[in-house]
């Protein structure tokens, strides 16, 4: 506990992220402001119920399932290398050779947001879709890599809550995983096609997704590889309103507020991570994108292409109109004429 100018009482709390989960958040602020408001009121907080602890979940882990989970994932994803950085030729031969450097974890970060009335198109447009606002925005990211030369089988990595199982829905650990998987892409492919095929990869992937990943990692590790790290260059991540910020109200109307504290994006775990923020209470930053990179691996030139053709690809989302009659589903030909304005700057030589 600590106390401000004025007086007033402030906690602070460091909450490990190996310790629980995001889902986790909403149960912790739950669970406290019930505390709280029980012990102003003089009372002992009264529980519904005791949840199942975490250790239980962990006991239960069968190995025949595990092993049958990491089969699954060198069957569908093969022995693979890491995955190289995009925009190669816009990276001087320093800087590529810095790039191999497996210890320096150094990042920075750079974002851009889009509107509330934004925000809602593109929930319409998942809506057509028969899918997500996170797999509509999963699919545009998937897309800008392509156009900066991720190829046509583009490898990905993204987080899944691993909270199938109802009677562990009240547990506080931590039970979110990696998943990765491929996405294939083809120049008449249907913008809606890609966003089915995103989410049908990620469905299919949870169902694999008990085992710690660092393991699936090992197993589809390609012989004589030097890194040890998740072989994808790119990471995709939805964070759910933050149950960390917000206020709640004493029956004497006296406001307690609480918010988290983001913490600075000086390191970088991935090559390229994309962290996609729903803040609702914003009219102009509805959604955020943070983009977290290794400065190793990206100059500014690079981060500033990729920022700003994964911005492009997600207004050309928006602009999408699913409701004329008239016309013809949009596909990656048509968003890659689109961006076909945008000035690349000089290469690297």
């Amino acid at each position: 506990f600590m106390k401000d100018g004025q007086g007033q009482h402030i906690l602070s709390m460091l909450l490990y992220h190996i310790a629980m989960d995001e889902w986790s958040s909403d149960i912790l602020m739950r669970e406290l402001i019930q505390a709280y408001r029980s012990r102003i009121a003089g009372q002992t907080p009264i529980w519904e119920k005791v949840p199942r602890q975490f250790h239980e979940y962990a006991m239960a882990q069968e190995d025949s399932t595990l092993q049958a989970h990491i089969q699954y994932w060198v069957d569908t994803i093969g022995k693979i290398k890491k995955q190289p950085p995009l925009l190669p030729a816009y990276a001087t031969d320093t800087e590529q050779h810095n790039q191999r450097d497996k210890e320096d974890v150094a990042g920075a970060a750079i974002e851009f947001g889009f509107t509330a009335s934004q925000v809602e198109q593109l929930n319409g447009l998942a809506r057509e879709y028969r899918s997500s606002l996170f797999y509509v925005v999963y699919a545009a990211i998937v897309l800008a890599t392509h156009y900066l030369g991720a190829g046509k089988k583009i490898l990905t990595g993204t987080s899944v809550a691993c909270r199938q199982d109802p009677l562990y829905q009240d547990t506080m650990g931590y039970f979110t995983n990696v998943v990765m998987h491929y996405t294939l892409l083809n120049e008449t492919l249907t913008i809606k096609d890609l966003v089915q095929q995103v989410q049908n990869n990620i469905f299919k992937a949870q169902e694999h997704a008990d085992i710690p990943f660092a393991i699936v990692e090992d197993h589809i590790r390609a012989e004589g590889e030097e890194w040890t790290e998740s072989p994808y260059e790119v990471y995709v991540q939805l964070h759910a309103p933050n149950a960390l910020t917000g206020a709640f109200q004493l029956d004497s109307e006296h406001d307690i507020r609480f918010k988290l504290i983001e913490p600075e994006r000086d390191t970088a775990k991935f090559g390229l991570h994309f962290e996609v923020y729903e803040e609702p209470s914003s009219e102009h930053e509805h959604l955020r994108v943070v983009i977290n990179y290794r400065i190793n691996r990206y100059n500014q030139t690079q981060i500033q292409l990729i920022r700003q053709i994964a911005e492009q690809v997600l207004t050309h989302f928006i602009d999408i109109n699913t409701h004329s009659d008239e016309s013809k589903p949009v596909d990656v030909r048509d968003i890659r004429r689109q961006l076909s304005s945008i000035q690349f700057p000089a290469m690297a030589i």
